[in-house]
Formats: structure tokens, sequence, C-alpha cells
């Protein structure tokens, strides 16, 4: 239901109808991802949308020709600068105001190495019976042809006593459903930025009731500034410099 409302929404915002009724205003997240190239003076040269809705689609259409006239600082290579190829996550806000009108602006933008397909990680089953939960963050470098390489994880438990020997299952449950992600890598002069890593937290749920992992689900959101499901490079060899904060599309 909400992403019929989602493509109502981006309809009727690209017509420019007012929607009837006096429903309480709102504002609606929406994310769009794609892979783009920057040349040598920061224009971008290419975009590619990544295969998401209708309701993307539809608003990606959109903001393609905005996207393409932004400019950013470009990356280096031997101190020159080079042309290069990354991740971007676009935030979007959709503000149905008083009136029912709507109305579609830019929040943010940012540019680095992402995840594009996600393999969901198992709940050993152990754990299940148990009740308990858990936190695993894996940290991975992204290679040139999309695939990760684990450089660091942590795990937290919901049963401290259980700790040593949980903590190793809940680790191998994440780590092998990483290693089958695929990535967008962020590649200067055609090879891999050394060091550029992508942050993955994965929460080990029992249930939505459970406020703990509800809590640190959303700490882990806004710590990241990305919602779950979504995972982006902490840094990015290129910066954007277009002012694009509140500008409405």
């Amino acid at each position: 239901m909400r992403i019929m409302r989602l493509v109502v929404i981006a309809l009727v915002a690209m017509c420019g109808i007012a929607t009837a009724g006096s429903r309480q205003p709102e504002t609606i997240d929406v994310w769009l991802r794609a892979g783009v190239q920057i040349d040598e003076a920061g224009h971008v040269q290419d975009l590619q949308w990544e295969e998401q809705s209708k309701v993307h689609a539809i608003i990606a259409e959109r903001l393609a020709p905005v996207v393409r006239s932004w400019e950013f600082e470009p990356a280096t290579a031997d101190g020159q600068p080079a042309s290069t190829q990354t991740g971007l996550l676009i935030h979007i806000l959709v503000d149905e105001l008083a009136d029912g009108s709507l109305a579609m602006r830019l929040a943010d933008a940012k540019t680095g190495p992402s995840a594009r397909s996600l393999v969901l990680p198992a709940y050993p089953m152990d754990a299940v019976r148990l009740g308990i939960e858990a936190t695993v963050t894996v940290t991975v470098e992204v290679n040139a042809d999309g695939s990760p390489v684990i450089v660091e994880t942590t795990y937290e438990i919901s049963d401290k006593s259980r700790s040593a020997r949980y903590g190793k299952v809940f680790l191998a449950s994440a780590t092998e459903a990483v290693k089958h992600w695929k990535f967008r890598p962020e590649l200067v002069a055609g090879h891999v930025v050394p060091g550029s890593t992508v942050r993955i937290p994965i929460e080990y749920c029992l249930g939505v009731s459970s406020s703990d992992c509800n809590r640190k689900r959303e700490n882990a959101a806004a710590e990241r500034k990305l919602p779950a499901g979504l995972y982006q490079g902490d840094a990015s060899a290129v910066v954007l410099k277009t002012d694009i904060r509140g500008q409405a599309i």
C-alpha cells in the first residue's frame, strides 16, 4: 500500500495536480541509487539508475537532467584530476502540503562505493530458540569487480552470558551472507581507491516488538544517516560542489 501511495504521489507531483481531501500534511523519504561517471573537470558524463520500483523510475526520469547539471570536485591520480566511477545515493523529500498539493525537494546526495545486491543472513536457529538477539557490523573493502573483502567484524549480543559462544555463530552467519553481496566500487582512473570501505550493520531481531532491537536499529540508521538496507562508503574520492539541499525538483 505504501508503494502504491508513493506512485500516486510521484505521478501527481509530475503533473502538478493538487490532491483532494484534508489529510494531515506529511513528508515522505525517497532514496534513489545510481552509478555515475565523473570526468576530469568534475562533470557528470554518465548516469545509470539502479533498477528499483516504479516510483523510483518516475522520479528518476524527472531528476536525471538535474543530476547531470551537478558539478563535482574531481578525484586525482598522481596529482592530476582523473575520471571517476562511483555510486550515487540521493535522498528526496516528498512534502504533502496543507492544501493537499505535493512538492519534491532534494535533501542530500552521497558518492562512494555502495551495495547493489544483498543476500539476507540466516538467523541461527539455536539463538532463536533461546531468544538471543544480536548486532553484527561487517566492514568491507570493495574490489574492482564489485566483490567484497571483509576487513573487520564486531558484534554485540543481547545475552551477555552467552556472548563468547553465540558471537561466533552470529559472525559466521553475517560474514557468509556478506561474502555473496555485490557492490558498486569507486574507481579513479580505472583503479579502486585504496582503503575505501563500506560498513554494514546487520540486526538480528526476534520480531518488531523488540524495543531494544528497534532502538539499536534507529541509532545505527541515525549514525550512518541512511535507512536500513542502504549501504554507502564512509568516504569518497569526489566531492559534490553544487549546493542541492532544499532544491525543488
